[in-house]
Parts: structure tokens; sequence; C-alpha cells
């Protein structure tokens, strides 16, 4: 876990990972409920100065990252994904509409993202697994309620 400029290598679980985002950014945490039983949790960034948080998983090669950012009134991050857009996806536990996009890494690899805002906070998803993977993965995020 990096906190701001300070690393700290302990192990936290991934329900961890998301309270601290909760209590140090104080945004709902996306939560991941439908991914692959071999996906794990890599590392995770949080920086409570800018309201950023970078969560990056691990499927074998493969590396699925989520990116959280707080609104405020003097600051907001969008970000513009290059590509194509691929396929709309409506997620089962929060009905979020979200818009795949597919752009090329440069080594022929695909990287599908997307973008959501909920709440007081922007949620940027992308990664390099195949299509129905990424798909089923979107289709189980959630928020809970704090």
């Amino acid at each position: 876990i990096i906190n701001g400029e300070m690393e700290e290598d302990r192990d936290v679980t991934e329900e961890e990972a998301y309270e601290e985002i909760e209590d140090k950014i104080g945004i709902q945490a996306l939560r991941l409920g439908d991914k692959p039983g071999e996906m794990i949790l890599d590392k995770i960034y949080i920086d409570q100065n800018t309201g950023e948080a970078q969560m990056d998983f691990v499927l074998g090669e493969k590396v699925l990252t989520v990116y959280e950012n707080k609104q405020s009134d003097t600051s907001t991050f969008e970000t513009q994904a290059d590509g194509k857009y691929v396929d709309t996806i409506v997620s089962f536990s929060n009905r979020l509409e979200m818009q795949i996009t597919e752009s090329d890494r440069g080594d022929g690899e695909k990287l599908y993202s997307v973008q959501i805002e909920h709440g007081n906070a922007y949620y940027y998803i992308n990664g390099n697994l195949d299509l129905e993977t990424f798909e089923t993965i979107l289709n189980g995020i959630y928020f809970e309620s704090v």
C-alpha cells in the first residue's frame, strides 16, 4: 500500500483496501463483486492530499486498474479515452451504464476502459483483459452505502 509519499509494505485484504479508500479520501470505493477467482489485488495507492486512489489487480500477465478520484468544487478529473466505442454495459447491482472503449497499447494488445461518475467521485477502470472478462467484472461492480 502506498499512502501519498510513504510506502508501507503490508498485506491488506481487498475489503481493507476499500475501507481505507473510503476513510482516507471520503468517497464510496468502487468494489469488484464478480472477478475471476485467480485475480488478486497487487498494489494500492492512496493520496489523501489529491483525493486519489488506484488499485491494481493482476490476472496472470493481465492487469486491471481502478482509478478513483474525489471531485470537489476546486478540482475535477476527466479523461478522454482514445480508441473506439465497443459496447455499453449496465452493472447488475447499481444499474450503472458504462460505455466501453477499446484502444491499442501500441504492442498489438487491446486495452479496454470505462469511466463512471458516482456521488462525489469519478472512477476510471482499464485493463488488458479479454473483453468478455472485462464485461463480467464491470457487470459485478457495486458501491456499498457508508
